[in-house]
């Protein structure tokens, strides 16, 4: 966050989060996996700096493509531009349905939510189609959620007593 936008980064394979970095906490707004992209929040006008920060939460294999090579295969690549325009337009129907239900959900729905958000970006372990194939840590749930560490236990040990999910140590399991 800051930082003057240099580039594009295409990650190939591993786990990050976006967020946005206060005094008390992080406010995750995106989870990337491979086949996705980051930085382009910070693309824009001639003198952009990236509005968010990242952090890989497994080992991760990114290559970095600076902003004018970027622009360049923009311009010459009709398929590419399609991508970022989808990318960006999904990005933003997803803003905007979280402002607008957002302040409506209670807690339950929002842990719900999170581990939607969870499921649509890193899915399923392959070798068992009802574990997640990655699993934040619960302050990372949280901070999806919008709600407290404590109140994410709380709902998530409620969802497993409901066995609508099962927590096998720090792993999740949606029954």
């Amino acid at each position: 966050k800051g930082q003057d936008v240099n580039g594009i980064y295409s990650v190939y394979s591993g786990y990050i989060k976006v967020f946005e970095p206060d005094e008390k906490t992080e406010r995750i707004v995106d989870l990337v996996t491979g086949g996705q992209i980051l930085g382009y929040r910070g693309l824009g006008s001639s003198k952009s700096i990236y509005s968010v920060s990242a952090r890989t939460l497994s080992e991760c294999e990114i290559t970095f493509f600076p902003l004018e090579i970027f622009n360049l295969a923009i311009k010459s690549n009709i398929d590419l531009t399609f991508f970022i325009i989808d990318l960006l337009s999904s990005k933003l129907k997803k803003v905007e349905n979280r402002a607008k239900n957002f302040p409506k959900m209670q807690a339950r729905e929002k842990i719900i939510y999170a581990l939607n958000t969870i499921i649509e970006t890193f899915g399923f372990d392959p070798l068992d189609n009802m574990r997640l194939k990655f699993t934040l840590s619960r302050k990372d749930i949280a901070n999806i959620a919008v709600i407290t560490y404590e109140t994410t236990i709380r709902v998530l040990s409620e969802l497993d007593k409901q066995k609508i999910i099962e927590l096998d140590g720090k792993s999740i399991r949606i029954i």
